[in-house]
């Protein structure tokens, strides 16, 4: 009997955390999609140093990480930053360094929500 509890409960655990890394894949999948929404080629998105970072304004996880598109001319820009708040998905911000206000607004919630995360070079 104290056998068939225990396997019970690993099954419980190993269910749970299958559930958690699924909603967090379509937490990412759905991110993706909302940050390259009015890219000039979202299909050309390519995205490097994904982690799960987080919010104590917003109560929640954050996804963090860098992004690379396509410019009009058909050009790669170089990736940069971006976040999207879990529990707030509208609330999805890729740095902007042409504008120094945004840059500057970025920058804070960058650091509230990312900062001190590492963001490895190869990785998706």
């Amino acid at each position: 009997m104290h056998l068939l509890r225990r396997a019970s409960l690993v099954i419980v655990i190993a269910c749970c955390g299958t559930l958690s890394f699924a909603a967090d894949s379509n937490f990412i999948a759905r991110s993706k999609q909302v940050l390259v929404r009015n890219f000039k080629d979202p299909e050309s998105a390519k995205f490097r140093g994904t982690f799960m970072g987080k919010s104590k304004e917003f109560k929640g996880e954050v996804l963090c990480g860098e992004v690379n598109a396509k410019n009009s001319f058909g050009a790669y820009i170089g990736y940069h930053r971006f976040y999207v708040v879990k529990e707030i998905p509208q609330l999805a911000q890729v740095e902007d360094p042409s504008d120094h206000t945004a840059m500057i607004q970025f920058q804070v919630f960058w650091d509230a929500m990312c900062l001190g995360k590492p963001l490895p070079k190869n990785a998706n």
